[in-house]
């Protein structure tokens, strides 16, 4: 009985797990790469309106003239900076996420 039991195992049992287990694999790898391409079009989006807008904002500073130009200059400034830190935290951590999930890649 326990020879039945073994090859029923080894040859039914093993090789289905083995892939469900692949199929698994691959469809979160799948998901998980198609939210990572969503999520950068959605940030890169959304990072271009935000560049379009300072943009025009910077344009319409342009004619300001003295103390004010100096203050809205360094308001602009200090936004891109934190901007720009932000993003290089995300990345930092959308890439360990992408290690993790996608070791092979």
């Amino acid at each position: 009985m326990d020879t039945l039991h073994n090859q029923f195992k080894d040859k039914m049992i093993n090789p289905w797990m083995r892939k469900l287990q692949e199929e698994g694999e691959k469809a979160l790898l799948g998901a998980t790469e198609t939210s990572l391409m969503a999520a950068k079009e959605l940030i890169t989006s959304a990072l271009l309106e935000r560049e379009d807008r300072y943009m025009r904002e910077l344009d319409d500073k342009a004619n300001l003239v003295g103390e004010e130009r100096v203050e809205d200059l360094t308001a602009v400034y200090s936004n891109l900076m934190a901007a720009e830190g932000a993003l290089k935290e995300l990345l930092v951590r959308a890439e360990a996420l992408r290690q993790r999930l996608l070791p092979s890649l």
